[in-house]
């Protein structure tokens, strides 16, 4: 599929014809499993299968186009109201900057990433597929949907912890270990602005991968928080790349918001056994995509597989190879648990 045939299905199958939330509280990710599928090689026709099978559980645009052309946006932030408005608001923006969609998020998204963890990382995940197809449309959708559900990470004291010292961080390896891989602080600062802010983002890539590939369930949170690191991937270089401040404020950010979701989760523990049962063949990736592929599927499981296809075909360290496969086997292979 070009892009000129991917842009055509994506404008015609966006929110203008499909609302964001469905049931009130689930999120179209139609244009998500749109991006995934052309990205692991789906024709037309697989993607106008998958969807007629997704779309009837969507709902109709109609009811939900109040305040298309309202003015001020930025009383709205976090208040889960005017999508439609906030989305024309956007397209607004962007007819602004001669429809360059990189001043768009670099303008933009600096602003919004507080709240990114709003509606489980939704309008991220968004914005990063929209950015990868290059549509304007599902671009300002994400931005809209990022607004609409802004939900910052905010720390009290009050009320203690879930938690006791000794449940925190489960599993074989003592925390410690684990910290000593990150770079130091002067090993940060003496790489350029611009592979900084990369490296550090690949960084929680492959974390949330190792973390969705070795917990003890197979977890769709956990799951979210690779193709959100992946989305990030996507979009911060161009949003905050230039700004060694905004790059770590942003990693802060979504590091808490892994964390956050990982202890959500009730901490599940990690196994290092699963990555020592798994020998890493290249052509094992045909058998893993052609499951993907054969059959209708949650497309979650299209996102995951797609994301960490890529991610082992862009990497010489054979851990993350094992880990990216053990991945995409788990996903097609596994059901999720809530």
């Amino acid at each position: 599929m070009n892009s000129t045939q991917l842009a055509s299905i994506l404008l015609r199958n966006s929110t203008n014809r499909y609302y964001i939330v469905y049931q009130g509280y689930l999120v179209n990710h139609l244009s998500h499993g749109i991006v995934a599928l052309s990205r692991l090689g789906a024709n037309c026709e697989r993607i106008e299968r998958f969807i007629e099978w997704y779309t009837p559980r969507l709902e109709q645009p109609e009811k939900f186009r109040d305040e298309e052309n309202m003015k001020n946006i930025t009383e709205l932030l976090g208040k889960r109201q005017s999508f439609y408005g906030l989305v024309n608001a956007y397209k607004g923006e962007l007819d602004k900057r001669d429809g360059s969609l990189e001043k768009l998020i670099a303008d933009k998204f600096p602003s919004l990433f507080p709240g990114l963890l709003g509606a489980a990382l939704h309008g991220l995940i968004h914005l990063g597929y929209g950015y990868a197809a290059k549509s304007a449309q599902v671009v300002c959708e994400g931005l809209a949907y990022m607004h609409y559900s802004y939900l910052p990470i905010k720390l009290s004291t009050a009320g203690g912890s879930r938690f006791t010292e000794e449940e925190i961080g489960r599993g074989p390896y003592n925390v410690l270990d684990a910290v000593a891989m990150i770079p130091s602080t002067d090993q940060i600062e003496q790489l350029d602005v611009e592979f900084q802010c990369r490296a550090l983002l690949r960084w929680l890539l492959e974390t949330a991968v190792a973390v969705y590939a070795l917990a003890d369930i197979h977890d769709f949170f956990l799951l979210h928080g690779v193709t959100a690191a992946w989305s990030l991937l996507q979009v911060a270089p161009v949003a905050v790349g230039h700004s060694k401040q905004l790059t770590q404020d942003l990693v802060k950010t979504f590091l808490c918001a892994l964390l956050t979701t990982y202890i959500a989760q009730d901490c599940p523990p990690l196994s290092i056994e699963r990555l020592k049962l798994l020998s890493y063949k290249e052509d094992a990736w045909t058998t893993v995509i052609e499951a993907a592929l054969a059959d209708d599927k949650d497309e979650h499981i299209y996102k995951l597989v797609q994301v960490c296809h890529e991610l082992a075909n862009d990497t010489d360290d054979q851990n993350v190879k094992k880990l990216c496969l053990i991945a995409g086997i788990r996903a097609i292979s596994e059901t999720f648990v809530f």
